[in-house]
């Protein structure tokens, strides 16, 4: 008897513990500077979208690119896409964000919250001094997995990605023929962010 109840034993330990292996794995990393071009975001995408973070981190990179010029962002969501998220157009190869974005980037455009929306997605990003962060490059995106999260092996991964303010927001990543992790479902990174204290008017 003694010895099944050492084993009663240890099989409580082992559920107890197993949770703390698969809580959430966190991964940084860096975007050298804001993408100047679509030529200069697609070399960093031959870099940086190795990994499913990494295909993450180009999303951001992506939203930096609107915060400089609104048709550069375009061409950098664009490259970022997975192809199942594209359709015949004219932004950049041919290609086009597919009309479902549409919603997504004219809310982005109403509320004019290019300029700062993906610096809350940056490291050190926050409200309180209007997003000083995006005037220190490299920036760092932290992200995160959990067990529910899936394997590279399936070639579809969900990576979460830190917010200031919010809890992380999930981006779900396909690893496309050339190696390079594409997002494949992004809604999330189009919820409102916190906008910038107005800076008060000198007397």
């Amino acid at each position: 008897m003694k010895p099944l109840k050492n084993l009663f034993s240890i099989a409580i330990v082992f559920c107890l513990a197993a949770p703390s292996v698969l809580l959430a794995q966190s991964k940084e990393i860096s975007i050298p500077h804001i993408p100047q071009s679509a030529a200069d975001f697609t070399t960093m995408r031959n870099t940086i979208a190795t990994t499913p973070e990494g295909g993450a981190a180009m999303v951001i990179a992506a939203l930096m690119a609107f915060s400089q010029d609104r048709n550069l962002g375009m061409q950098c969501l664009t490259i970022a896409l997975d192809s199942s998220n594209l359709e015949d157009g004219s932004v950049i190869s041919g290609k086009a964000p597919a009309r479902s974005f549409n919603y997504h980037l004219g809310r982005m455009d109403q509320k004019q919250i290019w300029p700062y929306l993906a610096f809350n997605y940056v490291k050190g990003g926050t409200v309180k001094d209007g997003y000083a962060v995006k005037n220190n490059p490299p920036f760092t995106v932290v992200t995160s997995r959990n067990k529910y999260s899936g394997t590279e092996a399936s070639g579809k991964v969900k990576v979460f990605v830190a917010v200031d303010g919010f809890s992380p927001r999930p981006i779900t990543l396909k690893k496309n023929k050339a190696g390079h992790w594409k997002a494949y479902e992004l809604s999330s990174v189009w919820l409102d962010v916190a906008k910038p204290q107005a800076e008060e008017e000198e007397l």
